[in-house]
């Protein structure tokens, strides 16, 4: 059986996977590319107390409160107070005079 060996790593993706999972070093390279001094620059990564655990871990934001939610009312609705009595037959039979319904 022959030996399996895995593919060589490519370094420039352990790079990238490092500088992805710690912004303080993405933020030192960045400063390098624009012209930092190196040395000064990495001095600060390598100082004591620079690392992870001295950072405090970042808090989560507080989620905001729900806004209230506005009062329901129904679709059609009719003002409250004194109206006028509804008529005691259809509108359609409005035509008709009362006299009619009354024998």
């Amino acid at each position: 059986m022959p030996e399996i060996t895995p593919p060589p790593i490519d370094d420039s993706e352990v790079l990238l996977a490092a500088i992805r999972t710690n912004a303080e070093t993405a933020h030192v390279l960045a400063a390098i590319a624009s012209g930092g001094d190196p040395n000064e620059l990495i001095a600060t990564l390598l100082q004591p107390g620079s690392g992870p655990s001295a950072s405090p871990e970042p808090q989560p934001e507080p989620e905001p409160e729900p806004e209230p939610e506005p009062e329901k009312r129904p679709l059609y609705s009719t003002p409250a107070g004194n109206q006028p009595e509804k008529p005691s037959f259809p509108s359609f039979l409005s035509a008709i005079p009362r006299s009619f319904w009354d024998t």
